[in-house]
């Protein structure tokens, strides 16, 4: 209970940074707008763009964690799942924190088979290590300083990611306990690299199948 509380309060913190103290700072142009798509680099910082695609892979990753084990009670985590498209990780820190949660895991359904596989994780491992490729081969740590101080997109988009990264430690947390796996120190120090390491761990967490003796039907 105090851990999701915890949630609770920093994503009320959060909130509250954004609409009054976060510095409201510059416009992008459409053309830069356009850029965080195409990966434009001539006119957006190539950092800027790979953190904008990053917060598009997250809520794939959590798809793996609440698809699968949608927890117990009415609250249904496929709409908080879409809205996190757009609103990030304020959208499904609510839905994390005050759902019902099983203390076994339940046999997937249809879409839940389909994350909880490995191809699916997979393709996420693929997805998150051509970004950071992308992000390391054009490397530039200053431009991305100056516009999270100048850019209230940018301050929130790294907020976001943050808030994303340390949800899904309490999300590894929580499924690994429910398949019964102890992590090891080192695990965790991978498992707890933001983006590839919660790809990894989908890749690494046995299936549902190898965890019979963890989960109950509906």
């Amino acid at each position: 209970m105090s851990a999701k509380l915890g949630i609770l309060l920093l994503w009320a913190l959060a909130v509250v940074y954004l609409i009054f103290y976060a510095p409201a700072g510059e416009q992008y142009t459409m053309e830069q707008m356009q850029a965080l798509f195409t990966f434009e680099q001539t006119s957006m910082n190539p950092l800027v763009i790979a953190l904008f695609n990053s917060l598009g892979i997250w809520p794939l990753l959590f798809t793996a964690f609440l698809f699968t084990d949608p927890g117990r009670g009415r609250l249904k985590a496929w709409p908080f799942v879409l809205l996190s498209f757009g609103a990030g990780a304020f959208a499904l820190m609510p839905y994390i924190a005050l759902r019902k949660e099983s203390t076994h895991l339940i046999k997937p359904g249809a879409v839940g088979k389909i994350t909880e596989s490995k191809v699916f994780a997979g393709l996420l491992v693929l997805l998150t290590g051509a970004l950071i490729i992308f992000a390391v081969g054009s490397f530039q740590p200053g431009g991305l300083w100056e516009a999270f101080w100048s850019y209230h997109l940018v301050h929130t988009m790294v907020i976001d990611f943050l808030l994303f990264a340390v949800l899904a430690v309490y999300m590894i947390k929580k499924d690994a306990a429910k398949r019964k796996r102890t992590l090891t120190s080192k695990q965790w120090l991978l498992f707890s690299i933001p983006l590839l390491g919660t790809a990894l761990y989908l890749l690494y967490r046995p299936g549902w199948k190898k965890s019979r003796y963890s989960y109950k039907k509906r």
